[in-house]
């Protein structure tokens, strides 16, 4: 069915089928969409359009996580500026992941609202590569296990710093083969 789809404020969809002020044509209906769940009635404009109102609740306003995504001014200030503090771009939200699952929830979400998604570690990426304006940084920082080393490889989580991967190899005997200036 095309039709044209408004997003409204959480609205009582039986009061507002029974006052028969729209030609509702279908509805109410459970929908999900980037926003997560929410209800959704067809009605037809004047014009003989289709129409759909679709209200989300402001608690799904993103996806269930594990972690969190956080949005207060603090938060999303220290994760906008590059190594060399020549970009500096505010995210929306910065999500501080629990588990993989979040990553992936989050980045689904993100595309399905048209925001963009970067990743930061220790925040050691140059020229705005790791700051998002219109989307979410997804702080690795918490996640730095370093699980293995191995006699041709190490194993660590994507917050790792390079000094703890640097020390875990050292302790055992390992010297990595590049290490940066």
């Amino acid at each position: 069915m095309d039709h044209i789809c408004l997003v409204v404020a959480p609205l009582d969809w039986p009061a507002v089928i029974d006052s028969g002020v729209l030609d509702v044509v279908q509805g109410p209906v459970t929908r999900s969409g980037a926003r997560g769940d929410g209800q959704s009635i067809y009605v037809r404009d004047p014009d003989g359009n289709t129409v759909e109102l679709r209200s989300y609740p402001q608690d799904l306003d993103q996806p269930p996580l594990d972690g969190e995504l956080v949005r207060d001014p603090a938060t999303r200030e220290r994760a906008a500026a590059d190594f060399g503090h020549v970009v500096r771009t505010v995210p929306e939200a910065v999500l501080r992941p629990g588990s993989v699952a979040d990553v992936a929830a989050v980045v689904r979400w993100a595309a399905g609202a048209g925001k963009q998604v970067a990743a930061q570690g220790a925040r050691h990426s140059v020229y705005g590569r790791a700051q998002v304006g219109h989307g979410v940084v997804v702080d690795m920082s918490g996640h730095n296990t370093i699980h293995h080393v191995g006699a041709d490889r190490i194993v660590v989580d994507a917050g790792a710093t390079w000094r703890d991967v640097l020390a875990a190899a050292l302790r055992d005997g390992r010297t990595p083969p590049v290490l940066p200036e």
